[in-house]
């Protein structure tokens, strides 16, 4: 064994290769320790347990998913072009891990979802509010959307279909875009 200390980072890279290569089931203490060269006891130091290593390999997964730029409208523009733009960007993140990676969060142990999903949902209103900053610069909105409890419910709908059509696998959300195109 490598008696070198390994950094948080380094773990979590090898966190992220094994879920990226094998799949999130396959994620574990052993599984990190042995890519990693290291001790079982030495994972611990960082992710006291499975639960927590997941956690982290989902958080770093959406936040990479959403990144700034892409949850940031453009000047001007129109709202269905950034929910399409913003569905690309997060279609392409998803696509670089196995395919089901939706569907792999869902079928973990409940400890790994309630943190995944904890951690996944700071990611969420983040993506949440550069739909609500691209919601608020469209001139054309509906007097339903004239206040910020119809703005939020109008936002959170928009999100969960965006969602849906990812766990789908959707090539593409040009329908939806003209659903709102016709809305907005």
């Amino acid at each position: 064994m490598n008696r070198t200390v390994t950094s948080r980072e380094q773990l979590l890279a090898a966190a992220k290769e094994i879920a990226y290569g094998q799949g999130l089931s396959q994620v574990n203490i052993r599984a990190v320790a042995s890519k990693c060269g290291v001790a079982v006891g030495s994972i611990y130091n960082y992710f006291p347990t499975k639960a927590d290593l997941i956690a982290a390999v989902i958080e770093d997964f959406w936040r990479q998913a959403a990144h700034m730029e892409s949850c940031v409208p453009g000047p001007g523009e129109p709202f269905p072009a950034y929910v399409g733009r913003l569905y690309g960007e997060l279609r392409r993140n998803l696509s670089a891990f196995q395919s089901g990676w939706l569907s792999q969060i869902a079928a973990l142990g409940a400890e790994e979802r309630q943190k995944g999903r904890a951690l996944e949902e700071k990611c969420f209103e983040h993506i949440k509010r550069g739909l609500l900053h691209a919601l608020e610069g469209c001139p054309s909105a509906p007097p339903l959307l004239a206040d910020a409890d119809g703005r939020s419910a109008f936002v959170d709908f928009v999100f969960r279909n965006l969602l849906l059509l990812l766990r789908r696998g959707d090539s593409d959300c040009a329908y939806f875009q003209q659903i709102l195109e016709a809305l907005l």
